[in-house]
């Protein structure tokens, strides 16, 4: 029986396209006495004990992401290969708050940066705001902090601006610990690659450190920060597995790539600046 399992996982793991990140499978099988964990040369099984038809969970780690054949060509992967595995962060999601999903009988003032009145608003988006950095008005207008509760109007169709002047770009937009991750630099988290996005594109994986978190600056903890847009982008990161505090693997690309990517998205990162 053992040797037979030993070709079921070597089978299982030659046959997987390779991947960043652990995978789980979970092999069903028939009147399994029970063993103890064993160490197998191609994966981990870690065998509970368990009694007929009962599964065995088999954690197998996978190798940086080999192309298909048919993306060989494509430049912005060409360099996987020199892109720098950092230690796995645990990630945290936020987006732009929207006024009209609170209600609170509480108002608080938002002021720009010499304490003029932009608006009055519910407590409790307020509080919101100040937490997430950006949010939309119940009269439309988008406004971002700038200052500790300081504010300004945002321009028409952008959602929020980063502490490096840089609009915020939902799912491509992450915020770092500047003494870990430098400002400006971009990031590919395979997990993400591949997601069909709420806009009807495809993930291609890559993330700009534009903005910086306030919670865990200068902490010491390896913890990122991703734009979702709004509230259903988090929901729509859950649905594909992707929640706060569950740690996903992040590489530094290289600088060739770094510059095809800020020209893939010069158009969106030009919409506005400080």
């Amino acid at each position: 029986m053992k040797s037979f399992l030993s070709l079921i996982i070597a089978a299982l793991v030659l046959s997987l396209p390779v991947a960043a990140e652990p995978l789980i499978i979970k092999v069903r099988t028939q009147g399994m006495e029970k063993k103890p964990a064993q160490e197998h040369p191609v994966a981990a099984a870690s065998m509970a004990p368990c009694q007929s038809a009962a599964p065995i969970v088999i954690h197998v780690t996978r190798r940086m992401p080999v192309l298909p054949a048919k993306e060989s060509s494509n430049p912005l992967y060409a360099n996987l290969s020199r892109f720098i595995k950092i230690h796995g962060q645990i990630p945290t999601l936020y987006h732009t708050v929207e006024e009209r999903h609170f209600d609170d009988y509480r108002i608080q003032e938002i002021v720009d940066k010499q304490n003029r009145t932009i608006s009055v608003c519910k407590d409790n988006f307020y509080r919101a705001l100040c937490r997430q950095g950006s949010g939309i008005l119940e009269d439309g207008r988008a406004v971002s902090i700038v200052g500790k509760n300081q504010f300004h109007v945002l321009p028409k169709n952008c959602l929020g601006i980063t502490s490096s002047g840089n609009p915020v770009i939902p799912f491509h937009t992450l915020a770092v610990d500047p003494e870990k991750m430098p400002l400006g630099s971009v990031y590919y988290i395979p997990r993400t690659r591949g997601l069909k996005l709420p806009d009807g594109s495809t993930h291609d994986g890559f993330w700009f450190a534009h903005d910086t978190g306030a919670a865990f600056r200068g902490s010491g903890q390896c913890r990122i920060d991703l734009y979702v847009g709004n509230s259903e982008g988090i929901n729509f990161m859950g649905k594909h597995g992707i929640r706060s505090f569950r740690v996903l693997q992040v590489y530094k690309v290289d600088d060739s790539t770094r510059r095809l990517i800020y020209d893939k998205y010069r158009v969106a990162l030009s919409k506005v600046r400080k």
